[in-house]
């Protein structure tokens, strides 16, 4: 039985990546195997493996493919450092946004693929520029990705057919004790709602980045002082 037919497109690393991406967006992230690459390629599924050797290296392609698409272009063109930071913060949120249904792979599985490295490497550099040594700029690096898959994975759940806020019903609200929840109850009977998700994400991402800047220059001035 032949791996693919003639005339047919020889079979890629590139191609795989894309159609792999392509059933995740459309399908879910359980819908991808080998069987069913195989069919969205027109191929046997055992030829996949000569170019992926099993389903880790699979997910490695796919968060290739997400990662790939953060846009860097913004951050290398800022002159500050916290508009640099604010912008990967951005690029990440962005590319994450494009690909929701890839997000449990991207909140459970670590960066180890040159492709996937690449922004964090970048986002390290900037930090390392401002004073912070290896170890501060790694954990500044985790806590701003951290917020952002954290900010972009609730917001995306909105976005996605789930069942789980079918029920959801502002009414109950009304319910609440105002003796116990006095503030809460305050923001509803005055019809308050928070700000829209990007106006919401970047006060969150900017008070990060100020804060993890702070620490640096902190730490400067004590060192100026002794």
């Amino acid at each position: 039985m032949s791996a693919r037919k003639t005339g047919q497109e020889p079979l890629t690393r590139e191609r795989i990546t894309h159609a792999a991406l392509r059933i995740v967006d459309t399908q879910g992230l359980g819908a991808l195997s080998m069987r069913r690459l195989g069919a969205d390629l027109g191929v046997d599924a055992s030829s996949i493996y000569y170019h992926v050797p099993n389903k880790s290296a699979l997910y490695d392609l796919v968060m290739d493919a997400v990662m790939s698409e953060m846009d860097l272009l913004r951050a290398e063109s800022e002159t500050s450092v916290r508009a640099r930071l604010v912008a990967i913060a951005l690029a990440y949120r962005d590319a994450l946004l494009a690909h929701p249904n890839a997000l449990p792979l991207l909140s459970s599985r670590p960066l180890l693929t040159p492709e996937s490295l690449r922004p964090a490497e970048y986002a390290l550099g900037v930090f390392l520029e401002v004073g912070f040594d290896y170890q501060r700029a790694l954990s500044a690096v985790n806590a701003l990705g951290y917020f952002v898959l954290g900010a972009t994975v609730t917001y995306a759940s909105h976005l996605l057919d789930t069942e789980y806020h079918d029920d959801f019903d502002e009414s109950r609200y009304a319910g609440l004790s105002p003796e116990e929840f006095p503030h809460t109850a305050a923001i509803i009977a005055a019809g308050i709602e928070g700000l829209d998700f990007p106006d919401e994400f970047s006060l969150g991402a900017e008070a990060l980045i100020d804060g993890l800047l702070g620490t640096v220059n902190a730490l400067q001035s004590q060192n100026t002082k002794k």
